[in-house]
This record gives structure tokens, sequence and C-alpha cells, in this order.
């Protein structure tokens, strides 16, 4: 008999095969998905992306919210304008949408401008609970994806694993981190069918203005100066397509229940190094003005590094980054070009 030894290569296009069929499946079956925070950046990108797929897809917004993100064939049918702060309608919307799979990537406090603390902890805190114990009252949910941040973490000079004791240095980490506990004690407690995602500095199309990424297309293509903090700041750069990647892997039903997964490159890049990657595969010139204190994040201040440990989500999710920085990058900025005006609103002269 002969015998054949699998090489890590052949492993990894096992892998790659088996996510494939995962998400031919996965679009391809009809499946009731209901997305919170929909207007935002992860949360758009995510409803535009099931939107071309057979799936019943229904988004959950604020009345006011803009959906300028948001693709326009999405029938305004499936906008639900609810408020997870009313538990009362925010049960009867469940009862009536059914949902087999909730992305929950409603979320305040990320801006520097969303100092309402009330307001964070509203969102961030008893908007998750309302939502969590309106589905535990519903018995066919096949998964809740929480979708946390790095900013859970605090800094580290190591990459940070999801073992890792949570040290937040932001008000908005703070409530994000206990938003991953509500969710777990969801799982442990009601045998909800839970999974975390705690997503690094995620950039693309439709990315949120004023961000890092955001503000160096906006000055390339339109030729005008960016204000950066230090160049030695470091960013761990996860392109979008890989986080929507990786949600959708984590909504399948054998997925972990109860676990958190860190979702970044697991690679750390100065401010520096963006920016001449950045340059180079667009062979165009930045003017930037280095060293402004107010792009300076709270765990930037400590000295540390924001960086992820992706060894778990490699294992047991078997999902891995597929663009690099500079294919990340070059995507963006093509993106950028074609579709410019829609952040001039963002960028006063």
């Amino acid at each position: 008999m002969t015998s054949f030894r699998t090489t890590p290569n052949h492993i990894s296009q096992n892998n790659q095969l088996f996510n494939y069929i995962t998400w031919f499946i996965f679009l391809n079956n009809m499946t009731s998905i209901l997305i919170t925070g929909a207007g935002g950046f992860i949360g758009a990108n995510l409803a535009n992306k099931l939107s071309q797929s057979k799936n019943d897809v229904t988004l959950l917004v604020r009345k006011k919210t803009d959906l300028w993100r948001v693709n326009h064939e999405i029938s305004k049918s499936k906008i639900k304008y609810v408020d997870i702060l009313n538990k009362k309608d925010l049960f009867n919307k469940i009862k009536e949408i059914k949902p087999d799979v909730v992305y929950h990537s409603a979320t305040y406090g990320i801006h520097p401008s969303q100092k309402d603390y009330e307001n964070v902890i509203r969102t961030n805190l008893i908007g998750t609970n309302n939502l969590l114990e309106s589905l535990s009252r519903y018995n066919d949910l096949q998964k809740f994806v929480n979708i946390g941040t790095a900013f859970e973490y605090g800094s580290k000079k190591e990459p940070l694993k999801e073992t890792d004791m949570p040290n937040p240095r932001t008000f908005y980490g703070i409530t994000k981190n206990a938003q991953t506990n509500i969710s777990q004690y969801f799982a442990s407690e009601k045998n909800l069918p839970t999974i975390s995602f705690r997503i690094f500095s995620t950039y693309g199309r439709y990315d949120e203005p004023g961000r890092l990424i955001s503000d160096l297309m906006y000055s390339m293509i339109n030729k005008t100066k960016v204000n950066v903090t230090s160049k030695n700041t470091v960013r761990d750069l996860i392109y979008i397509d890989d986080v929507i990647d990786a949600l959708l892997l984590g909504s399948r039903k054998k997925s972990p229940v109860g676990e958190i997964f860190n979702i970044g490159s697991g690679k750390e890049y100065s401010l520096k190094q963006i920016v001449e990657i950045l340059q180079d595969v667009t062979n165009e010139k930045l003017n930037i003005s280095w060293g402004n204190k107010d792009k300076i994040r709270e765990f930037d201040k400590t000295g540390g590094k924001n960086v992820a440990n992706i060894k778990k989500s490699k294992q047991i999710l078997k999902w891995k980054p597929k663009n690099s920085i500079k294919d990340g990058l070059i995507k963006t900025y093509n993106w950028f070009s074609k579709n410019i005006e829609m952040y001039h609103k963002f960028y006063p002269n």
C-alpha cells in the first residue's frame, strides 16, 4: 500500500478549498440573516457582500442613519429602523425576521468625536444585552457573531493572543470588552451560539472618513496636505475582504461557540512604512505633516503595540488573510479613485 504524506502546502490548499466550498454553500442557500449597524464600515461591507447571495438579508439600523455605504440595490423593505435600546420593538422585530444568523456590528464610541460616554454604554452594553435577550427567547438561532475590536486589549510589546488579559486604554475599548463578556455569558449560561471576533485595523472600500487610510487616500487623490501622527506608530492593517471572510466562516453552524478569535494580518507596519508602500504601489507622492497629536490613539501613548497573533484563527477557523498590504492598498486606492466624490462632504476644504 502506498502512503501519501500531506505537506503543509497541501494542507493550506485543502483549507482554502474547504473555505471556498463553505462560502459557496453559505452564499447560495436561503438563510435569514440580520445585520445590526449596517451603516458602518464593516456592517455595510458585510451587507453588500451578502446581498449578492440567495440569503434573506435584513439590515437593522437606527432612524437617521446615513446609509451612504450600502448598495442601493438592497430593497428598502429589507432595511428595518429599530433602536436596539428599545427592548420591546427589538424583540417584536426579531420575532418577525426569525434570523438564522445575526452579525452584531452596531457600535458607538470609536470616533474621537463620539465622546458621549453614556451613549457609549447604552449602545455597546445595554443595546447588546437587549439584542441577546431577544435572541435567547427565539429558539432557531444558528449563530450570533459579535464584532469586537483590538481596542479591547490595549497594547503590548508582543503580538496579542486571545488568552491575554484585556487592558483597554479607552472608554470605547472598556465597553467593547464588556460587550464580548456579555456575549460569552449568553453562550455559557443561556446556551446561545455566540462567537466573538476582535478585529484589528481594518481598511478598504467605504473606509471610515478621518481614519489613517482614508486620510491618506483622500490626500493622495486630491493633492492636499494630510496630518498624520508619529512615523514610528505601529499598525496591524487587515483588508476588509479578509475580515468579511472571517465573519462568514465564523457564522457557520459548526464553528466554535463562546470562543474569541483575533482577525488581523499578524504583521506590524510603522506609519512610515505604510506611507512608503502606498507611494510605491501607486507611483504617487503624499504631502504629509508628521507628528499630529490629535491623531494619537490612547494605546499608542503607552509605547506598546497593537498587533494580532492569529494562530488560533488559522488553526481552528482555517482562516488567514489573502491580501498582502500591497494588494490591499492598491485595491483601496483604485476604489477611492473611482468613488472619491463620496468623501468630499467629510473633508471640507
